[in-house]
């Protein structure tokens, strides 16, 4: 692969006439469960030495480059999430998921790899990609533009499309006041949906979020800074991995 100056190998893809590691993965596996709420899909990615495995990924905003060699490969966690906002303002809906989705990032992300003894599995990467669906039309104009859209018959037709095609793991529902916590019994899902979430609005929403975000990942309150609370995630596709902080 040539990207600007910069020439790097990744390994073939058996079907090497129709398809590569660049877009398709190693292994997936899709609607994946651990602990007590966890659920999310997985995607198994080769790595090259390119720019952005060898200085972006290794990249710490406070604590430099790490100290390990680059990884040759990254496990891609994604969970989807479909939010029902207690307001349809644009800049709400846009600030508090900008809010949300940096807290998850920082506290999850460029924090663990996993290896593999029996593979050729050196350092693979945890890498955790929350995706946001949001019920709420807000009739912003850049938001219709972006879509092609310009009422909120298309806007919830759209919204359908992408639930009917992707699916979702969770839905979280948000208050403008109360207490931050899973819902067992919201109404407008089958009572006892242990994947329902609401969560109030306010300035400490990115903080709290983090914690329910672990959750998602399978992980109990206040052990993300454990090894071991990875390894579930891990073994769904490298059943041998054992799990390292980048940043010990």
């Amino acid at each position: 692969i040539e990207r600007n100056s910069q020439k790097f190998n990744i390994p073939s893809h058996p079907n090497k006439t129709e398809k590569t590691f660049v877009s398709y993965p190693i292994k997936s596996a899709e609607n994946q469960s651990s602990g007590d709420r966890g659920k999310y899909d997985l995607y198994l990615y080769p790595l090259g030495d390119d720019e952005f495995n060898t200085h972006i990924l290794r990249a710490h905003p406070t604590k430099g480059m790490a100290s390990n060699d680059s990884f040759d490969a990254i496990l891609i966690i994604i969970v989807k999430m479909r939010f029902k906002f207690h307001t349809n303002n644009h800049n709400t809906i846009k600030s508090s998921l900008a809010n949300i989705d940096a807290a998850i990032r920082n506290k999850f992300n460029q924090k663990f790899y996993a290896v593999s003894p029996q593979s050729n599995i050196k350092q693979c990467l945890l890498h955790f990609f929350p995706r946001y669906l949001v019920t709420n039309y807000s009739g912003d104009a850049e938001l219709n533009g972006d879509m092609g859209i310009s009422n909120k018959a298309q806007y919830d037709t759209a919204v359908e499309g992408i639930v009917k095609k992707y699916g979702f793991h969770f839905d979280v529902e948000t208050v403008a006041s109360g207490t931050s916590e899973w819902d067992e019994n919201w109404i407008e899902n089958l009572v006892g949906d242990t994947n329902d979430l609401k969560i109030k609005i306010d300035a400490t929403i990115a903080a709290r979020f983090s914690r329910f975000f672990a959750n998602m990942v399978g992980i109990q309150n206040n052990k993300e800074e454990e090894t071991n609370s990875y390894l579930p995630i891990a073994h769904k596709l490298i059943p041998d991995a054992q799990i390292s902080k980048v940043f010990p």
